[in-house]
């Protein structure tokens, strides 16, 4: 008897082990003016607020992250921009406060290198209409070989 209570638990108790579902008492969905915002009332709320780009994440009900850099910068004392990204053409790298050679390299999401060079000035541009739609990673690192960011980078 005792067996198949816990067969009966696990049988009930098995679709919330592999699905991510939300039961909430409220929610929406609106799109105007190319913003989409998608809302549940009831979940456990995390907080992400960004200003540059306008990025705000609550909760864990999220249908479209996109993820840019990943990493922190090691560099307490320099700045880094990479942008835009999305890109169709190029991509701009604009470094402040830098100290030395900063090296780039651009991955395939197979790890596989297709381009390298050495910033030579404050900003490099990076010409992307060669390479095909996908999705790429971008290391930015020192003289020492040391990685200071990575970012991810979306080809359209």
């Amino acid at each position: 008897m005792k067996k198949i209570f816990y067969v009966i638990i696990f049988i009930l108790a098995s679709p919330a082990l592999f699905a991510q579902e939300v039961t909430s008492s409220a929610g929406n969905y609106t799109e105007a003016g190319g913003v989409q915002l998608s809302w549940t009332l009831g979940e456990p709320v995390i907080e992400t607020v960004t200003n540059g780009n306008t990025i705000l994440t609550q909760g864990f009900h999220q249908t479209n992250l996109t993820v840019t850099a990943i990493g922190q910068l090691q560099a307490a004392d320099m700045s880094l921009k990479v942008y835009p990204n999305p890109t169709s053409d190029f991509i701009k790298i604009e470094l402040e406060n830098e100290t030395g050679p900063i090296n780039y390299s651009l991955f395939d999401l197979n790890g596989k290198l297709i381009f390298q060079d050495i910033i030579t000035d404050i900003n490099a541009k990076i010409p992307m209409s060669n390479y095909e739609t996908g999705v790429y990673f971008l290391e930015v690192s020192n003289k020492n070989k040391r990685v200071l960011q990575t970012f991810k980078i979306v080809k359209q």
